[in-house]
């Protein structure tokens, strides 16, 4: 990998406070993220500040370096400093006068990935000053809403009928299964056992999140592991007299 350089100096030669008054600088040149940088960086700044209104450099420095460790402090610093220049360039964050304390100003986010696969850019959907590039922005937002929503529908589609013969099989042979804990949203009236809720499931999966599918049927050949294929056999006659008398 080829060495980083800063201010003149290679970027391990500055401490990572350093890093960060230079790279949150305007003018200074970040890396390409390509046509879908704001809204990453708009998802890491987010991701930064984790939830509050404020943070030091520090603590962005070290939120960073906690996911991902096997990078150097510097630069680590570096890709902060980078988003916060971005984020204040943009009207998403600020730094406090003469210190390392940074403000944020918009915990909604600004921007969203839009288009397929080869065409995804970045769009901003929130915040724009313009009339006229937010009403550009909303047409184009609701029509990537709509274009997300028949992808999601897509996705299910194709994993459904797997899911449904999962489901059948469990409940055919072994309907006492329960529903793992975190498929708790498909339980019934207080029961989560997978032949008591086969058909809420099935009801169900019209509504999930896009990607969803692909997992609950991973969750399902699980449970099924083992289990027969088929329904289960019919007793014989004479299977039924025999169990004649006996009571269940």
């Amino acid at each position: 990998m080829p060495k980083i350089y800063l201010a003149g100096k290679p970027l391990h030669a500055h401490d990572p406070l350093t890093v960060i008054d230079f790279a949150s600088r305007r003018g200074h040149q970040r890396y390409d993220l390509g046509p879908c940088a704001d809204a990453i960086r708009n998802r890491e700044i987010l991701h930064g500040f984790g939830g509050k209104l404020e943070r030091t450099s520090s603590e962005l420095i070290a939120h960073e370096s906690g996911h991902h460790e096997e990078w150097s402090e510097q630069f680590c610093a570096l890709r902060v400093g980078e988003t916060l220049g971005w984020a204040v360039e943009h009207g998403i964050a600020e730094r406090a006068p003469g210190s390392h304390r940074w403000l944020l100003k918009e915990p909604e986010r600004q921007f969203e990935i839009i288009g397929g696969a080869r065409k995804e850019r970045s769009l901003r959907v929130r915040g724009n000053v313009d009339d006229g590039e937010a009403l550009v922005a909303a047409k184009l937002w609701n029509r990537e809403l709509k274009r997300r929503d028949r992808a999601r529908l897509k996705d299910i589609e194709k994993h459904k009928p797997a899911i449904i013969r999962l489901l059948d099989r469990i409940a055919t042979h072994a309907p006492d299964t329960k529903l793992p804990s975190h498929l708790a949203r498909f339980a019934v009236g207080g029961f989560d056992d997978i032949g008591t809720c086969r058909q809420f499931v099935i009801d169900s999966l019209d509504d999930l999140q896009w990607g969803d599918a692909i997992m609950i049927e991973l969750d399902f050949m699980k449970l099924a592991d083992g289990l027969p294929y088929g329904r289960a056999p019919k007793l014989s006659a004479a299977d039924v007299d025999a169990l004649e008398g006996f009571s269940i």
